[in-house]
């Protein structure tokens, strides 16, 4: 998925797909075609694990014909499919030459991943958190990656992401290094406007600067700081200490150590009750005079109350996101690979409902909806659209589960 810019939300694992794992993905790049096939073994020889996977192969030769250029097999085993010349060549009718010699008449490449190099891709920086979630038993980094979640970092480095712009001009990725350096910021913008993947944008950054620390790659300074990140919907209770000195005990660490510098990420400030902005606004203002605090960043929507108050209490740098456009449409459809729907894009362009279209969450249920609207759509009926589409995918989950 990362290799080819692809987000998992729109490629996800089918156990009925046949022959691969998910539908064949389409890379704008090189204009090829790409699919997998995971095999597991436990046991068996050679010859059984070659048929399981020739069976899978040829189903997906047949069913995506002219739409598959190269297919990755992975599996946890070591066997030695490349033939010869005089194999692919021969009579022989085993599977290991058989997927060789079909794979070169369909033109497709097979490429193999296998137990003695998928060490090496898991361990490649895109893939980090994978490597660390399922090879790595350390608290610290379970406790980092606990702030992005697998989808959320696919997403991040997929062509699906948006780079947001804020009102001065300037993008996320432009100004990402000053938002960074700078100890207190605040982050802005309307409902919709991408406020949290903004901010799960930053929070990678550092995630990455200390996994290549981790790694060895660089030396530990005091421009190494574990990134922390808090809903701040989830601080029910207006205590927002006791939060964080849970979700630091579940790990093992203490967030009073005066060892590691921590960056705190707190995603929210319009989403907590009217009753407790006071308490959380004075612990964030102390928190942020501690030493080893080297950064903190709060997003909230430009209109709340709360941001009011906070305001009162703090004076930080503010940078506000502005409303997205017809070209940030474009590209977001562009990057899904569908031509119809850029054909349907392009007749609604001067039309109303694409005006009224200005944030990621009207973004995506545009893309959803526009095979079923027209010109005289507007952004309440997609709403209404996909509401009654969930609507009635919950009723008929719900009668399969009585019947």
């Amino acid at each position: 998925m990362r290799k080819n810019k692809k987000t998992s939300y729109d490629y996800s694992y089918n156990m009925n797909e046949a022959g691969l794992e998910f539908q064949p993905i389409y890379n704008e790049v090189d204009k090829k075609w790409y699919g997998a096939q995971c095999k597991y073994f436990t046991s068996g020889s050679s010859k059984s694990k070659y048929d399981q996977i020739y069976k899978s192969l040829s189903k997906a030769f047949s069913i995506y014909k002219g739409k598959l250029d190269v297919v990755y097999i992975y599996t946890n085993d070591e066997l030695k499919p490349i033939c010869t010349e005089e194999e692919i060549n021969s009579e022989s009718k085993t599977s290991r030459v058989k997927i060789t010699r079909e794979s070169k008449e369909e033109n497709i490449e097979v490429k193999w991943i296998q137990s003695d190099n998928i060490l090496d891709v898991i361990r490649e920086e895109s893939n980090l958190d994978l490597y660390k979630m399922y090879f790595l038993d350390s608290r610290e980094n379970d406790f980092i990656q606990e702030g992005i979640t697998i989808e959320e970092n696919t997403f991040l480095q997929s062509n699906e992401f948006i780079n947001l712009k804020f009102e001065n001009g300037q993008t996320l990725e432009d100004v990402s290094c000053n938002i960074l350096s700078s100890k207190f910021k605040l982050i802005l913008g309307n409902a919709g406007t991408g406020k949290s993947i903004g901010m799960k944008y930053l929070y990678r950054k550092l995630l990455i600067q200390y996994n290549n620390y981790y790694k060895g790659e660089i030396e530990w300074d005091e421009n190494i700081y574990i990134p922390v990140f808090i809903k701040l919907r989830e601080c029910s209770n207006g205590n927002l200490e006791e939060l964080i000195r849970e979700r630091f005990k579940d790990y093992g660490l203490n967030h009073i150590d005066k060892i590691n510098n921590y960056f705190y990420f707190f995603d929210g400030l319009d989403e907590i009750s009217y009753y407790d902005i006071s308490k959380i606004t004075y612990f964030i203002k102390s928190l942020s005079e501690k030493n080893n605090i080297k950064g903190i960043i709060v997003s909230s929507r430009s209109n709340s109350n709360n941001l009011s108050y906070f305001r009162q209490e703090v004076s930080w740098k503010e940078y506000k996101f502005d409303k997205l456009n017809y070209i940030d449409i474009m590209n977001y459809f562009k990057s899904k690979g569908v031509l119809g729907k850029q054909e349907k894009l392009e007749l609604l362009s001067q039309s109303a409902i694409v005006n009224q279209i200005d944030d990621i969450f009207s973004i995506n249920l545009l893309w959803e909806n526009i095979d079923n609207i027209d010109k005289k759509t507007s952004k309440i009926d997609i709403i209404e659209l996909a509401v009654r589409h969930w609507i009635n995918k919950s009723k008929t989950i719900w009668l399969k589960l009585t019947i």
